[in-house]
């Protein structure tokens, strides 16, 4: 609980339903310094979130193409053939 109105001694939750109460409920009286203070605050909060949320994501690195089965077997087809004429890598 955040705090509760001078006035007619109701608690609220949060700072920014506690300062709508004040204007709503008792428009003539002052709104305390605190409450102000935890109205900006959470304001001021939530902008950094919202903020943070609009950034960009760091771009990823670029997906690396995968290999098919075909192509794989080509490579392995090939790899046999040289081995078999003698053509495959000396070692």
């Amino acid at each position: 609980m955040i705090g509760s109105c001078h006035v007619c001694k109701t608690a609220f939750p949060s700072a920014m339903l506690l300062k709508a109460h004040y204007e709503a409920k008792h428009p003539k009286e002052p709104i305390p310094p605190e409450v102000v203070e935890a109205y900006q605050a959470a304001l001021d909060k939530k902008a950094a979130a919202a903020a943070k949320k609009d950034t960009p994501a760091p771009a990823a690195a670029p997906a690396k193409k995968k290999k098919s089965k075909k192509d794989e077997l080509s490579a392995l087809d090939e790899a046999m053939a040289g081995m078999s004429t003698g053509k495959g890598k000396k070692k």
